[in-house]
C-alpha cells in the first residue's frame, strides 16, 4: 500500500500541469471497485495521522459557498467523495438533511471518484456548494434554499476515520 501512495505521489507531482488542467498537483485517484455500493455502511477506522488538509468555505452574497481544499502535509492526503453540509444547532452539529450531490470533483462535467489524491501543496476547488437543499452542486432542479443558521463543511478521509472540517460561517435567508 505504501509503495502505491509513493507511485501516485510521484506520478502527480512529475506531472504537474498533465492531465486536469485546472487542478495542477492532484489526481483524480481511483473508483471502488464496486460502483454499485453505495458506501452507507460505516467505513474503516483510519489507521496512521490524519490528512494534513485545510478546507475552506467562503460564501457569497448570492448565497453560493466557495470550496477550497489544500493540502498542506508533507505526504499525500487521500480524501473521500462526499463533502458533507453540517448546521448548528445550539451547541451540536448536524448533518444539513437534504443535501445532494455535493462531492469532491475537478468540475461539474467531471464524474467524482470514490477518493481523490492532493499531493502536497495541491488545492483542489470543486464546484461551490448552490447554498440549497435538494440539488446542492452544479445543477438546481429539485431545490430550495438552505435555512438561514451556522454552517461548516466536512471532508473525510478515504479510508474513513478522520474528519477535516471548515471553519464555521454564516448563510443568510434567502435570495429574492
Amino acid at each position: 500500500m505504501r509503495s502505491l501512495v509513493l507511485l501516485t505521489a510521484l506520478i502527480a507531482q512529475g506531472c504537474n500541469g498533465c492531465g486536469e488542467p485546472s487542478s495542477p498537483g492532484t489526481d483524480p485517484g481511483t473508483a471502488d471497485p464496486d460502483p454499485g455500493q453505495t458506501g452507507s455502511e460505516d467505513p474503516p477506522a483510519e489507521a496512521g495521522p490524519p490528512p494534513v488538509v485545510t478546507v475552506r468555505a467562503t460564501p457569497s452574497a448570492s448565497r453560493t459557498v466557495e470550496v477550497s481544499l489544500q493540502s498542506r502535509g508533507d505526504q499525500p492526503s487521500r480524501l473521500a467523495r462526499p463533502l458533507t453540509v453540517e448546521r448548528r444547532d445550539g451547541d451540536a452539529w448536524a448533518p444539513l438533511d437534504g443535501v445532494a450531490g455535493l462531492s469532491l470533483r475537478y468540475s461539474c462535467e467531471d464524474r467524482a471518484e470514490e477518493c481523490i489524491t492532493l499531493v502536497p501543496g495541491a488545492e483542489l476547488q470543486p464546484p461551490p456548494w448552490l447554498g440549497t437543499i435538494g440539488d446542492a452542486q452544479c445543477e438546481c432542479t429539485r431545490c430550495g434554499p438552505a435555512p438561514a443558521g451556522t454552517y461548516r463543511l466536512v471532508a473525510m478521509a478515504c479510508a474513513g476515520g478522520h474528519r477535516i472540517e471548515s471553519e464555521p460561517f454564516e448563510l443568510g435567508g434567502s435570495v429574492e
